[in-house]
């Protein structure tokens, strides 16, 4: 997102709605797009929570 909001050569995102859990629950944000558009996280880094209850439900130990 940060990339392509900072870019003029971008017009355009595609990411996947699917059922992999990665894409909900991974962090604790949404994105949600309205009118064709979504919001860049104003918060530092890349503007996500990583949400330590899916780190603890899927950690493998190796």
């Amino acid at each position: 997102l940060h990339v392509c909001a900072a870019s003029p050569a971008s017009f355009i995102i595609e990411y996947s709605l699917g059922a992999n859990p990665m894409i909900h629950d991974l962090v604790e944000e949404t994105v949600e797009a309205k009118d064709g558009m979504i919001a860049i996280p104003e918060k530092p880094g890349l503007g996500f929570t990583i949400s330590e209850r899916f780190l603890e439900a899927h950690a493998q130990r190796i």
